[in-house]
């Protein structure tokens, strides 16, 4: 943050401050807000590296009650938590509503924004209990943790997830199903996505195959339009794009 940047009052009176559910997911975000850079944005290690970074001095603020208390400003969409290389990135959401941000004065971010359009918009987002699952350092308790998935998510099915998503705004930038994609859905597809390759035995490689080329296909780009129907359609899909010799499938279906 900027020297003299200055934050106005009425972020005091916010109906989402208002909607959280502790002080401490309140202190959190103000204690965060003037360590984000000109675009509102800050990245970090893990959540060791917030607590060193942020709230040093405080006590009692172990990481497992600073990841709650993330999560807790991340369902109300007050943040968004994304993966940026090997860090993991926050959003402020609507940062400029409460100040006046002299760009000319400050250097531009150097932390890309979410991942969904070419330009961030609001409209992506990932799960924050996905990605602080993620954190090696980090058990979160029975209440935090999303309640529809049978395992904790992994990498591949939130990485497969997420190309789903982005090819899905490719053909459509305005989505409406991306648009209402809530952490409770997008917890749901990422559990397809574990199902599809635990229970129905599909590896990475050919379900990050199909999903490419199901959304060039101009007839299943408009029918596949969730994980679960991916899953569904799945052996169909196969077959079709193994006769139209879709390409990199021999290298997968070990042909000749």
């Amino acid at each position: 943050m900027a020297r003299g940047r200055m934050i106005d009052k009425r972020i005091s009176k916010s109906k989402k401050i208002r909607d959280l559910k502790s002080d401490r997911s309140r202190v959190l975000y103000f204690m965060i807000y003037p360590h984000l850079d000109s675009e509102g944005r800050i990245a970090f290690d893990d959540l060791d590296d917030l607590k060193i970074e942020i709230i040093p001095y405080l006590k009692g603020w172990g990481i497992k009650k600073i990841g709650v208390a993330l999560n807790e400003l991340a369902d109300i969409e007050l943040i968004i938590l994304y993966p940026n290389k090997q860090k993991i990135a926050m959003q402020f959401e609507k940062f400029e509503d409460f100040q006046t941000i002299r760009k000319d004065r400050e250097a531009p971010s150097k932390i890309k924004p979410p991942r969904g359009t070419l330009e961030y918009s609001g409209v992506y987002r990932i799960s924050p209990a996905l990605i602080l699952m993620l954190i090696p350092s980090l058990s979160l308790n029975k209440e935090s943790k999303p309640s529809c998935l049978g395992k904790d998510p992994n990498e591949i099915d939130i990485k497969l997830t997420q190309l789903l998503i982005d090819l899905m705004l490719q053909n459509d930038p305005k989505s409406h199903i991306i648009k209402s994609l809530t952490i409770k859905r997008q917890e749901d597809w990422i559990n397809q996505c574990r199902l599809l390759r635990e229970k129905d035995e599909r590896n990475e490689r050919e379900i990050e195959m199909i999903i490419r080329w199901s959304q060039q296909d101009n007839f299943w780009k408009g029918n596949i339009l969730s994980m679960a129907t991916l899953r569904k359609q799945f052996s169909q899909l196969w077959l079709k794009a193994k006769k139209e010799k879709f390409s990199g499938i021999k290298e997968w279906l070990n042909e000749s």
